[in-house]
């Protein structure tokens, strides 16, 4: 069971891949951000959840409407350059920094209730 309504969650999330889904879809969204909020915390059992708790619940529910959830993606491509006297290598790689960002507001929601991190959260740059 979700930790917010339908309803509710249609007041925080305006993208259009949540705005376009039925009732049902958005259900199974919202029980997707459940389960990963429920894998990385352990909450207790309120009734009703507390206000962070049900928009990170939202919040994730659209991440994963966007597809944008369970899948690992990269950021943009970078190139940096190092240089040691007359050594210098360089490397091109992707920067998933962004991908952790955009997880930012949900990990501060979820450190204002009273739930607690039952494993550690880790999001690994590719």
């Amino acid at each position: 069971m979700a930790y917010i309504t339908v309803t509710d969650a249609d007041a925080i999330n305006t993208a259009s891949a949540w705005t376009s889904l039925s009732v049902d879809e958005k259900e199974y969204a919202l029980e997707m951000g459940t389960l990963f909020i429920d894998n990385e915390y352990s909450c207790p059992n309120t009734t009703p959840a507390e206000t962070n708790l049900q928009r990170a619940n939202a919040l994730l529910a659209e991440k994963y409407a966007l597809s944008d959830l369970f899948v690992q993606r990269g950021g943009s491509v970078l190139e940096t350059t190092v240089k040691a006297g007359s050594v210098m290598v360089s490397e091109v790689y992707e920067d998933s920094e962004q991908a952790v960002d955009s997880f930012a507001e949900i990990i501060l929601l979820m450190s204002g209730t009273s739930c607690v991190v039952s494993q550690t959260v880790e999001f690994k740059r590719v």
